[in-house]
């Protein structure tokens, strides 16, 4: 368990002090009080403390962070979850696990789902390790199947890429060079056929076409 092994408990106190860093470094940006923040916390449902605040900014939590305290951080401070995460966008090194340490781009990818977990930073570190070629291989097969395994993601972002270009043609024309009846016929049907493949693969998207049994 991290609790118990001293170089694991290190690296979790290392990631939760980024955090509260970035905490500390987001509301000095928008020069809040450690109160006013708090205060902005009970507006979104969960009320965090000053002194939890506090605890969070000085990493007096023994390397402990909390899910909710993460995103109503976020969304309290105006920024996102991964900005909180990973700071040092975009090529400052981040350590996502003992030992990974990859760029905040390709961690903040990685959280995401949309790269790799041994991105080519990693698998160098790998490799001056003195990792052998079969292990090094093993690490290409595991990205691989990874890829393999987020096709949710990747539905995802393309149906709501598609959605977006989908309303920048339709209602804000302005925003595209001379949209046609013919490019928008063929964003319509793209989407539809990303949804009919994202409902294949057993993803919630939902159909305004639908009507509730109890409806």
């Amino acid at each position: 368990m991290p609790n118990t092994d001293p170089a694991a408990k290190a690296w979790q106190e290392k990631r939760s002090g980024a955090f509260g860093r970035a905490v500390a470094s987001r509301r000095n940006t928008l020069k809040l009080t450690a109160s006013q923040l708090a205060g902005r916390t009970k507006l979104f449902g969960y009320p965090i403390t000053r002194s939890t605040i506090a605890r969070i900014e000085g990493n007096h939590r023994a390397g402990k962070i909390d899910l909710a305290e993460v995103v109503t951080l976020a969304m309290a401070l105006e920024t996102s979850p991964i900005q909180l995460l990973f700071p040092d966008l975009v090529d400052g090194f981040v350590e996502v696990l003992p030992n990974h340490p990859m760029t905040s781009v390709h961690a903040m990818e990685w959280f995401a789902g949309m790269g790799e977990p041994y991105p080519l930073e990693l698998w160098t570190s790998l490799a001056e390790a003195g990792a052998s070629e079969q292990d090094l291989e093993k690490v290409g097969k595991f990205n691989d199947a990874w890829f393999s395994g987020v096709a949710a993601v990747r539905h995802a972002r393309r149906i709501s890429s598609l959605r977006d270009f989908q309303r920048s043609l339709t209602h804000h024309p302005t925003t595209v060079d001379h949209p046609d009846i013919k490019v928008i016929v063929e964003t319509a049907n793209q989407l539809a056929d990303a949804e009919d493949e994202a409902r294949q693969y057993g993803l919630i998207v939902n159909d305004p076409t639908e009507v509730d049994d109890d409806g």
